[in-house]
């Protein structure tokens, strides 16, 4: 019997991109796919290309991509689900990726390309087995890459706006093993617009709120506690916060001392 995949592509104000990420979901060549597009309060309203194979369901007000998220988890009838934001698109074997990664774990990783060098790896972590205590350390993984058993997917928390996938990784790393399927499964796509559906401030306030609310976890990592720091750092420079900044990279420094956060302090403290 066939594994069901439900795919959740959650979209705001892309219709260009979203009927292209809506393509690559359709010409999927795992047998059993259900596709779930989830309008976060588009205007006008999206419209991802006509196909019963095809389920929109839509937000009155927008929410931001955990609460689009939820939305298409709550109704995702599949055993197996991943997810595709709308500005990125799925490679044809995506799925049987990770219908592979799932036969050693129930949370599976594949690896992504730049959509502008679909050849050439884009860096994404390997991350095996029991990763909780590391999965902070660096750069988490775009949910992209993510396929996981349904019963086992946790909710995104929908107080975020940014971030998101920062808290939801930390859950589910200490509710499941993970394995990682090398090979590419996704291509992310460079642009102008926002990232995620969220842009660096709201980033930045997701970034913030996880240290409070993962305060126990942080204090006992020290390594995710400067990393953590050090990237609200850079994003208030990308935003022109040189206060935030610099308060991040000192707090970045004072939580595991190195070379590297020496120097994005010192920066912060030029001009």
């Amino acid at each position: 019997m066939s594994v069901t995949c439900s795919v959740i592509v959650p979209t705001h104000d892309r219709p260009a991109l979203l009927a292209e990420a809506v393509a690559s979901v359709l010409a999927q060549r795992a047998a059993s796919v259900e596709r779930i597009v989830v309008d976060d309060a588009s205007t006008p309203p999206a419209a991802p290309p006509r196909d019963r194979r095809v389920t929109l369901l839509r937000r009155d007000e927008p929410g931001g991509p955990a609460a689009a998220r939820n939305l298409g988890l709550a109704a995702a009838g599949g055993e197996v689900v991943a997810f595709l934001d709308d500005d990125d698109v799925f490679l044809p074997e995506r799925l049987q990726l990770a219908l592979e990664g799932l036969e050693r774990a129930p949370l599976a990783l594949c690896a992504d390309a730049a959509f502008e060098d679909p050849a050439g790896w884009r860096g994404s972590r390997r991350l095996e087995g029991r990763i909780h205590d590391v999965i902070l350390d660096a750069t988490t993984p775009p949910v992209d890459v993510v396929a996981v058993l349904r019963a086992e997917a946790l909710r995104f928390d929908e107080a975020y706006l940014g971030s998101e996938d920062i808290d939801w990784w930390l859950r589910m790393s200490e509710r499941v093993p993970v394995a990682t399927v090398e090979r590419i499964g996704v291509l992310v796509r460079r642009h102008e617009g926002l990232r995620g559906l969220a842009g660096a401030r709201a980033r930045i306030d997701g970034s913030l709120r996880l240290l409070e609310m993962h305060a126990g976890y942080f204090a006992t990592h020290p390594m995710a506690h400067a990393f953590r720091w050090r990237r609200i750092g850079l994003m208030a420079v990308s935003v022109g916060d040189r206060s935030l900044a610099r308060r991040a990279q000192l707090r970045s420094l004072q939580a595991r001392p190195t070379l590297r956060s020496a120097v994005h302090l010192a920066r912060t403290l030029r001009g």
